[in-house]
Order: structure tokens, then C-alpha cells, then sequence
């Protein structure tokens, strides 16, 4: 979705769109590091494991071991956080979150996940959202320059030396 969205942008011309893509890719980012690192630092027992949910096995690689926090509410807040707060409308807002917390709750419901790992991924994926979406405002409000006096976070040059990109994450 963040790419078919980035590059229908790029070749309609509609730079709102082509943002949005972009921010979506960055927040898919920020929300799916932290949470694969989690899962498997924690190792959190799945509750179809019969393990309970206190039982943690640190660095384990198997995804029954997995649980904490929940990568899939991540992304879908992640993703419903970025179209939300772009769109800006409350008739975009609800069915977006409303999706996002559907496949949060069918988590739990089959046993994937235990409540707070659920909400857990859920807040990832809401500041993650949130956090692209502000530094983007910050961004056009200063004109390409961020609050703090940065340049643009991706740049890319043609010249008579080649062809440079630089994209700064943080």
C-alpha cells in the first residue's frame, strides 16, 4: 500500500499522495523495528502456547514464543495513524482505527496474541504514525527545513559527477 500509494503519486503529480506513501513506508518502519526486536528480545509466550502469560523466554526464534508486542496491530495502527492524520477527516478517521482495532481484536480472538500485547503494538503503531506524520508538518510549515534547522530528510541530485540520494532516517 505504501509504495502503490508513493508511486501513483509520483507519476499522477500528486505530491499529497506521494507523501502520504512515503510517510506510510516510514512509519511501517518505525513501528516494525521496535516491535520484531521486542518479540524476540522478550520472547513472550503465545497463549495457545498453555505457557500462560508470564512465561517469557528471552531471545527465543521460535514464533510461538513471539507474543509481546503484537506486530500486526503495529503496522495496522501504524498505517491507519499516517491515512488518518493526512486525511484529516473524522469519516476517514473512524472506519480507519475501526480497522485497525478489528485486527487487533481477531488477534486475541484467535489466540495470538494476549490483551496487552495487542495494545502494546497498537500504541507502537499509533506514535510511530503520529511521529512521521508531525515531523512532516514540521517540515512543510519551515519550508523544507525542520524546526531544529536540518535539511530535508531525502534529497536526491543529478549533476554532471552522477547521481546522489541521501535519505536521513532519524
Amino acid at each position: 500500500a505504501s509504495l502503490g500509494l508513493y508511486f501513483g503519486g509520483l507519476f499522477s503529480g500528486d505530491d499529497k499522495v506521494r507523501v502520504t506513501g512515503r510517510l506510510m513506508g516510514e512509519a511501517l518502519f518505525l513501528a516494525g523495528i521496535p516491535a520484531i526486536i521486542l518479540q524476540y528480545g522478550l520472547g513472550r509466550s503465545r497463549p495457545y502456547s498453555g505457557d500462560g502469560p508470564w512465561k517469557y523466554n528471552f531471545f527465543e526464534r521460535s514464533n510461538e514464543k513471539q507474543s509481546l508486542p503484537s506486530g500486526h496491530s503495529a503496522v495496522a495502527f501504524a498505517i491507519s495513524t499516517v491515512l488518518a492524520k493526512r486525511i484529516g477527516r473524522l469519516w476517514a478517521s473512524v472506519p480507519l482505527y475501526t480497522m485497525a482495532g478489528l485486527t487487533a481484536l481477531s488477534l486475541g480472538w484467535t489466540g495470538q496474541h494476549w490483551p496487552s500485547d495487542l495494545l502494546i503494538g497498537a500504541a507502537i503503531g499509533y506514535l510511530a504514525g503520529s511521529y512521521v506524520v508531525s515531523r512532516e508538518e514540521e517540515r512543510s510549515e519551515s519550508g523544507g527545513l525542520t524546526q531544529s534547522g536540518s535539511e530535508d530528510r531525502f534529497t536526491a541530485r543529478i549533476g554532471p559527477g552522477g547521481v546522489s540520494v541521501r535519505y536521513i532516517i532519524f
